[in-house]
């Protein structure tokens, strides 16, 4: 097992809150799942990766956190931002995030 650097593991937990930012905001787990694995076109994906992704025993792969941005409705930067900020470790400690609007489809 290797040590990570200090900001290599600040990294990974903003990536971690971002993914259960997500998946809260879209309630409940199987349905969070199921949208990413279609995002993803993915034929499968366990809830219990998507823990370990929010726990830190697994890495977050880029592809997961665009997919995770898609199915809640939210920009990478805009989750990426909530992730590091203290209110979203304030909506972590939350029951249920509020599910965002979905953006108007541009004509």
């Amino acid at each position: 097992m290797s040590v990570l650097p200090p900001e290599a593991e600040s990294v990974n937990s903003q990536a971690a809150r971002a993914i259960e930012l997500a998946r809260r905001s879209r309630p409940p787990m199987k349905c969070f799942v199921r949208d990413m694995r279609a995002v993803l076109g993915r034929p499968s994906l366990a809830r219990q990766t998507v823990y370990e992704w929010e726990s830190g025993r697994r890495q977050v792969p880029a592809a997961a956190l665009i997919a995770a941005a898609e199915v809640a409705c939210w920009t990478i930067d805009d989750l990426l931002r909530l992730a590091a900020s203290e209110r979203g470790r304030l909506m972590l400690d939350d029951v249920r995030v509020p599910y965002p609007r979905r953006r108007a489809a541009s004509a």
